[in-house]
């Protein structure tokens, strides 16, 4: 097989991906990809569903106009077949839509992704960028009922009540060069917006620390109480996690640069250092740090980090020996986040669940208090039975462990002061927390982030929470 494909691409960030036979050599397939003038691309293997060999090549923006080759050649194809595979792209500009915002005639101004304006009588501008068809962008404005005016390349929307949560989708939206718009998601939040703050249960006092971003969904306090990680929907993209660090003592948020498109990641805190764990991906983010360096693991679905916080466990497997009950055969990877180098235990002696489905496998793990054992948990051949080893770490030795006690119905957030839970399972919801001696006392609608050590909570309140948005999961 041999050819060249010429395409328009995007002038943003740009993923090609490459799906190889079962037999295919990964490492090889890396090693003789070609590719000029981009940069310094990103090349990142995958986990395939059907068994291919998979993997993407992400390349960094550009400027329009820029030519970009990726070329591919070698026994690539099915029974080693010779490929020569290249694929030529020419950068345009990326369609998308921007909104603009202006009070009393005033100035035009982005709408900045994620904010909160004050909610007063307002105009909104859509702009067209690269090329998006300004008429299919009116149907979208028509359809949402805002009544709207349309002037050469722009959409003009008056709002004398402007609602607390406006969303339009403006995503897929076909260019004159047949590229679709892309981060066009155009949210518009007014009134209260949202603010982070620590509540002492005993006393009642709530000391406001300041703003918090939108649609957080998940946060992790670290041990020493001073850091909090918060996972949060990009606001322009309906997939993605953006994290952010707060610094609880001075209130100062920090992006962290790290950005998500799974679900199944792990988060974790050791001393000075946030560690993202993506399958084989591992970001680590540490204060003054404007992007989390990236360290590259033979192992995957991390899902625990040892007492010292210097090992990551976590898996590989081999699915090409799946059996009748969807398993297959696994290991145990250690990564040793002082060196970045793996380790391999327990080698095809455990087994994985092969999922069918966009979710890759995964072990729960958990290490014993010193360190020393692993605790497994792997899926046992009937579904929704398990089995339970412990694997020494040092003769790396497994045997069966006892089941441990079953696990409590009701998920509560303990802390020194006693525990907090909401009312309904719901991120946003009545706060309620339940003292040592049984009381139970209501704090309004929040966020439950997690106790401090001092024995404060810490919450986040947000009149627009009913607009909550999660990432989309596979």
């Amino acid at each position: 097989m041999a050819g060249t494909c010429r395409l328009h691409v995007h002038s943003d960030e740009v993923t090609v991906y490459f799906v190889l036979p079962p037999a295919a050599d990964p490492v090889a397939a890396e090693a003789a990809l070609d590719i000029t003038g981009a940069g310094e691309p990103e090349v990142e293997p995958l986990w395939s569903v059907s068994g291919e060999q998979l993997f993407l090549v992400r390349l960094p923006a550009g400027q329009p106009g820029e030519l970009v080759t990726v070329r591919l050649a070698g026994p690539f194809g099915p029974g080693g077949e010779p490929v020569d595979l290249g694929f030529e792209f020419e950068r345009v500009t990326t369609p998308r839509v921007v909104m603009e915002y202006r009070y009393d005639g005033g100035e035009w101004t982005p709408v900045e992704p994620g904010s909160t304006l004050p909610r007063r009588p307002m105009e909104l501008r859509l702009r067209s960028e690269g090329g998006a068809d300004l008429a299919v962008i009116a149907g979208y404005v028509s359809g949402a009922g805002l009544p709207f005016e349309r002037q050469g390349g722009e959409i003009t929307i008056r709002l004398d009540s402007p609602p607390p949560h406006l969303s339009l989708n403006l995503n897929g939206i076909l260019a004159d060069h047949g590229l679709t718009t892309t981060r066009s998601l155009l949210e518009l939040f007014t009134g209260e917006e949202p603010r982070l703050s620590l509540l002492d249960p005993v006393t009642g006092q709530e000391e406001a620390l300041g703003r918090a971003p939108v649609n957080i969904y998940r946060t992790l306090v670290a041990p020493s109480g001073d850091r909090v990680a918060l996972m949060a929907t990009d606001p322009t993209d309906l997939i993605r996690t953006q994290i952010w660090a707060l610094d609880v003592r001075t209130g100062d948020l920090h992006q962290t640069g790290i950005r998500l498109t799974d679900w199944q990641y792990r988060i974790y805190w050791r001393p000075g250092e946030l560690v993202v764990a993506d399958h084989d991906r591992i970001h680590r983010w540490q204060e003054g740090m404007t992007q989390a360096e990236v360290q590259v693991s033979r192992g995957t679905a991390f899902t625990a980090l040892s007492p010292d916080g210097r090992l990551l466990a976590g898996i590989t497997y081999d699915m090409r020996e799946e059996d009748e009950h969807q398993l297959a055969p696994g290991s145990i990877v250690l990564h040793d986040l002082e060196t970045g180098e793996d380790r391999i235990l327990a080698e095809r002696q455990v087994r994985v669940r092969i999922p069918h489905s966009e979710f890759a496998p995964w072990l729960e793990l958990s290490f014993s208090p010193d360190g020393s054992s692993l605790l497994i948990r792997e899926p046992a051949p009937e579904f929704g039975a398990w089995r339970y080893l412990r694997l020494d770490l040092a003769s790396d030795s497994l045997e069966e462990a006892p089941d441990p006690p079953a696990e409590a119905q009701r998920e509560w957030v303990p802390g020194p002061g006693g525990f907090a839970y909401r009312v309904q399972d719901q991120v946003y919801d009545d706060v309620v927390v339940l003292s040592a001696d049984g009381a139970e006392r209501q704090y309004g609608s929040g966020h439950v982030a997690g106790w401090l050590p001092d024995g404060r909570l810490l919450l986040i309140r947000w009149a627009n929470s009913e607009w909550l948005r999660y990432p989309a999961g596979p």
